[in-house]
């Protein structure tokens, strides 16, 4: 890959899984959805359940991203951080 298409990859945040996680979260937010299910983030990004529940958990110890448990499923949305941002 030439340089400027590498700059242009590595400055885009949809490349990257951490950077789609807060996409998703902030379009549901901004489509006046309720916080996604680990599942629906899976689906949306076309990952396992457990790689999208591993993000997630990493980006809630970021304070990236929040949780909520309701019964057996937990709802995210977006955290302290990226809210000021």
């Amino acid at each position: 890959m030439p340089h400027e298409e590498r700059t242009a990859f590595d400055r885009d945040p949809l490349w990257s899984s951490v950077g789609q996680v807060i996409w998703l979260l902030r379009q549901a937010e901004q489509d006046h959805r309720p916080p996604l299910r680990t599942i629906e983030v899976a689906g949306a990004m076309r990952i396992h359940h457990s790689r999208a529940s591993e993000l997630l958990n990493d980006l809630q110890k970021l304070h990236r991203v929040s949780a909520k448990k309701t019964g057996r499923h937990v709802r995210w949305s977006l955290g302290p951080v990226e809210l000021r941002s």
